[in-house]
Parts: structure tokens; C-alpha cells; sequence
């Protein structure tokens, strides 16, 4: 399975338009959200890069899986971490998001992040007209 940068940027935008500081299962299934190797896949990335983490003491997502490699899920609650919310709002962007689709394709996500932390600088150096330094 491949990282879906669309299937990204709509989760993190679920994460953000929760009213408490965090989500779980139960919320995401309620918006529509179907709980299934997709959808682990894409969490385990977003965990992978520290974009997201339970928002208990263990920072546990609530998923565990089984001997044959069969995902059972808890409901636990899960935040967004401070470099969730920046990914967010980078891609959030159409210009940067347009190009981290495309990065995401050829060089994955850690890459992708790291592109539109670069692009969302440039963005605000040229627009807000800031000395952000080259």
C-alpha cells in the first residue's frame, strides 16, 4: 500500500475539527471514517513520524495486532501532535499541498514534511514579506 496524500490531508483535517484536544474511534466512525487497513496504515505513518499520539500517559493509539497480523482497535484517545498542526496547516496551503502530493509519491512522507516546512517558510517570507534568513 502507498501513501495516499489526499486520504493524509483529510485526516488531519478530522483530527483539527474535533471539539476537544483529542479524537478517538468512536468520533472518526461518526464522521464517516471506515476503521480498516487503510485506514492503520496511514496512522501508523502519521505515528511513524510523531504527527500524531495517544493522548494518554502510555501515548498509546489504542491499536494492537495480533499473531497473524490482524489489527484490533481500542477506543483511545488520540491527538494531534504540535508537528501535526503545522503539517495540517502546510497542507492546507493548495500550492504546497499540490507539490507534497507529488513528493509524497516519489519520496514518501518524511521527505514530504520536511518540503512543506520549507515551502510554508518561503510562503510566509514572501507573502508577510519577512526576513526568515535563506
Amino acid at each position: 500500500m502507498k501513501p495516499n496524500a489526499k486520504y493524509i490531508k483529510n485526516l488531519l483535517v478530522a483530527f483539527e475539527e474535533s471539539p476537544c484536544a483529542y479524537t478517538d474511534l468512536e468520533e472518526l466512525q461518526s464522521k464517516s471514517w471506515v476503521i480498516d487497513e487503510k485506514f492503520l496504515f496511514h496512522m501508523r505513518l502519521l505515528e511513524d513520524q510523531g504527527l500524531v499520539e495517544g493522548a494518554r500517559q502510555d501515548r498509546d493509539l489504542g491499536y494492537s495486532t495480533t499473531i497473524d497480523g490482524q489489527a484490533h482497535w481500542s477506543v483511545a484517545p488520540i491527538r494531534l501532535t504540535a508537528a501535526g498542526h503545522d503539517f495540517a496547516a502546510s497542507l492546507g496551503n493548495k500550492a504546497i499541498f499540490d507539490k507534497a502530493k507529488t513528493t509524497l509519491a516519489t519520496s514518501g512522507l518524511a521527505v514530504t514534511m520536511e518540503l512543506t516546512k520549507l515551502m510554508a517558510i518561503r510562503y510566509a517570507k514572501d507573502t508577510l514579506g519577512l526576513p526568515l534568513g535563506e
